[in-house]
């Protein structure tokens, strides 16, 4: 899912979510309906569905895609798309999203099928560098956790 994309979002914003935001009256709820923007959400695969509540309660579209990533980068990756109304439900009760999870909420939510199976070029790495990297230990999926 890219976070920013020529013609549906310019703007990106990055946000912790936990009990305590849930809990804060004072956080702007209403800033999820601005356009052309991305949130992502950290720390938020326990608090999914109040955080889509106040969304929903603030004037944000139910419609608004959003997508739960857990254990980004990492070779479990899971992708979970759905919309601000759906991906509560999605995602409830499911134990095979141990966390950690980013949420990304916005249009280019849906860029994603658009954008699969497209890579971006490789750079050629430098003769100095490849050799400076062939001589470091590789790590194990469990020590990168």
């Amino acid at each position: 899912v890219p976070l920013t994309f020529r013609n549906c979002a310019t703007a990106l914003r990055v946000q912790t979510m936990n009990p305590s935001t849930i809990r804060d009256e004072r956080f702007d709820w209403a800033q999820f309906a601005a356009p052309s923007t991305t949130f992502a959400l950290y720390m938020g695969l326990n608090v999914v569905e109040g955080v889509t509540q106040k969304m929903i309660a603030a004037g944000v579209s139910p419609a608004t895609p959003m997508a739960l990533v857990d254990r980004a980068s990492l070779p479990e990756m899971q992708v979970v798309v759905g919309t601000v109304e759906t991906l509560t439900t999605m995602v409830k009760g499911r134990t095979d999203l141990p966390g950690p999870a980013l949420i990304i909420m916005g249009e280019v939510v849906g860029m994603r099928e658009r954008m699969a199976g497209v890579r971006a070029p490789r750079p050629k790495m430098r003769p100095a560098l490849a050799s400076i990297l062939s001589g470091l230990p590789s790590l194990s999926d469990d020590e990168l956790k």
